[in-house]
């Protein structure tokens, strides 16, 4: 039940018979990312000695990829209005 649960909000986006494959593509991208991290997290740490390196770039990645998303959100109701077509 919470695997439909989880898949319902994609349905709109992937449609219904894409949806599952296009899920396990994400997650399965999001691993290998992780992965990725992780290996050059370590070749910094041994090449400097920490891994302020590591955090700040890993930070920078973040902040760009949230640019890259927010512009994009399908689906976002407009604001309310009041009396007169004003915002409350």
């Amino acid at each position: 039940m919470a695997t439909v649960r989880r898949l319902l909000p994609w349905r709109g986006t992937f449609g219904r018979r894409d949806v599952g494959i296009n899920v396990r593509l994400i997650a399965a991208s999001h691993q290998l990312g992780a992965a990725d991290g992780r290996l050059r997290g370590g070749l910094l740490h041994t090449w400097l000695g920490d891994y302020q390196v590591t955090f700040m770039s890993a930070g920078l990645l973040c902040l760009i990829a949230a640019g890259l998303v927010l512009p994009h959100r399908p689906g976002v109701a407009p604001l309310p209005t009041g009396r007169g077509g004003r915002r409350t």
